[in-house]
């Protein structure tokens, strides 16, 4: 990734505040740990499921991450999505509910299960077409946006692992790619 990075610069389709904001320096492995579902269901005496979390602070991507969650969010698509529980439940108080039946679904692993390389196509595709003085090559900004999803690597109770699927939790761009790719989908129709 410095490589890269390096190239994008020297060809200037880095700014020097860009280059020097998300250049890697003196980073650490992520850390895995789990936060307690303590609403769900368990048998008496059991402990709860627990939500994993990759804490991506202060690693390698962690920068570039936040970088391309700049380049990508200003594109993600509205129209199906809400800010807060707040705005959630002032739009549905505007509603007409009388005769109606509101359905709630959840998605286990959400952010592990979208398809990475997809959503980094559209990805990519929001951001040209937001963008179009954009520098960065399509192929370069795919290599980033794997550099910050696809190449994850967390240490647990010592032992290095990889995220194979999806993007890890707690990384800058989960939430944003999966509303990206959600909301592209329902605009699509």
């Amino acid at each position: 990734m410095q490589h890269l990075l390096r190239a994008l610069k020297n060809k200037g389709h880095l700014d020097k505040d860009t280059y020097e904001r998300i250049y890697p320096v003196g980073s650490q492995p992520a850390r895995f740990y789990g936060l307690l579902k303590m609403h769900k269901a368990r048998q008496p005496n059991k402990t709860p499921p627990f939500r994993p979390i990759v804490s991506a602070i202060s690693t390698y991507n962690y920068n570039v991450s936040k970088f391309l969650c700049d380049l990508t969010e200003p594109h993600v698509p509205r129209d199906y999505n809400v800010c807060n529980t707040f705005s959630f439940v002032h739009e549905i108080n505007q509603l007409p509910t009388s005769g109606k039946i509101m359905v709630s679904s959840d998605v286990e692993s959400l952010f592990t299960s979208i398809p990475l390389d997809e959503c980094i196509e559209v990805a990519i595709t929001y951001i040209y077409q937001g963008n179009p003085l954009i520098k960065i090559s399509p192929t370069d900004l795919k290599t980033l946006f794997s550099f910050a999803t696809a190449e994850t690597h967390f240490s647990f109770k010592g032992v290095f692992y990889e995220q194979i699927h999806g993007v890890a939790m707690d990384s800058y761009l989960a939430a944003v790619l999966t509303i990206l790719f959600f909301g592209h989908h329902e605009k699509a129709g």
